[in-house]
């Protein structure tokens, strides 16, 4: 007499997994090969999708993904690790009917993902290393502290403006630079009321550790040049700020498909000449 098996077995067989995430939740539907299996909702931890994913259809083939959002890459590498092919994708490149488009909703997304990932209708863009995105947000923190301390930089003049000061015509310089007379100039000025001199202080004390936080984050930048890309570290130090910070936003992006040649051509390129640097950006721009 045969017994019936029970268990489930799903060898051979691929699952496909469309998620919209979200900070404090996951949409995700399961696609078979040939029809919608499920629909649910789930923390945002990928170990508890693939812990469901192997207690459900143990031994299968599982594919998963997901658009590129605030939430970063950190889902991929998880799922990456724990052996599910996983792939990020573009919103914009995700076909959509008019319908989708009209009733957006999570469920209507992840329905969607799912069942494009199934035909194959799914591009993935590409997902640089840790290492890289890591890098690369010292860059936009630097970019970010450049704004904020520019910002703080008006509001001082949007004040002198407002109280009829003028700014002696050797401070006054296109450039945007704070000479410390500059600085010390500011620190001299009074008003019959304390609370305005107290207020000038503030906002010229905040550009003062703003500069301090800049000049911390340059040096780890340059740094970067001289542990990451060794080839160049020898004259990165001659090399202004600004036009190191743009090799480096320009270089990060496609670190991972360069050659050790091109490190060494950029090496031999970029000299203490600004046209050599121009030069050097054709050369990163080519090879990305």
């Amino acid at each position: 007499m045969q017994t019936q098996s029970t268990k489930l077995d799903f060898t051979g067989q691929k699952i496909y997994v469309g998620m919209d995430t979200h900070k404090n939740s996951w949409k995700v539907s399961i696609v078979h090969e040939e029809l919608l299996l499920k629909t649910f909702v789930q923390p945002p931890e990928p170990d508890i999708l693939y812990n469901y994913l192997r207690r459900d259809y143990p031994g299968a083939e599982y594919f998963t993904a997901y658009e590129a959002s605030y939430c970063g890459y950190w889902i991929h590498y998880r799922l990456k690790e724990l052996g599910v092919n996983s792939i990020i994708v573009n919103p914009a490149d995700i076909p959509t009917t008019n319908k989708e488009h009209v009733q957006k909703e999570d469920k209507r997304d992840s329905r969607k993902i799912a069942r494009c990932l199934r035909n194959g209708g799914l591009t993935p863009i590409h997902v640089p290393s840790m290492k890289t995105i890591q890098d690369r947000t010292l860059i936009r923190n630097r970019y970010t502290l450049v704004k904020e301390m520019k910002r703080f930089k008006n509001r001082v003049k949007s004040m002198l403006l407002f109280y009829g000061i003028k700014i002696p015509d050797e401070y006054n310089s296109r450039s945007g630079h704070w000479p410390k007379r500059f600085t010390a100039w500011l620190g001299s000025i009074t008003f019959e009321e304390p609370s305005a001199t107290y207020s000038l202080n503030i906002l010229v004390q905040q550009v003062k550790n703003l500069r301090e936080a800049l000049l911390d984050v340059t040096r780890h930048v340059r740094g970067i040049l001289a542990f990451r890309f060794c080839q160049v570290s020898d004259c990165s130090a001659a090399i202004p700020v600004i036009l190191l910070a743009v090799v480096l936003s320009l270089i990060f992006p496609c670190v991972e498909n360069f050659a050790i040649d091109n490190f060494i051509l950029l090496q031999a390129k970029i000299n203490y000449n600004f046209i050599y640097l121009q030069h050097s950006f054709k050369i990163i721009l080519f090879n990305c």
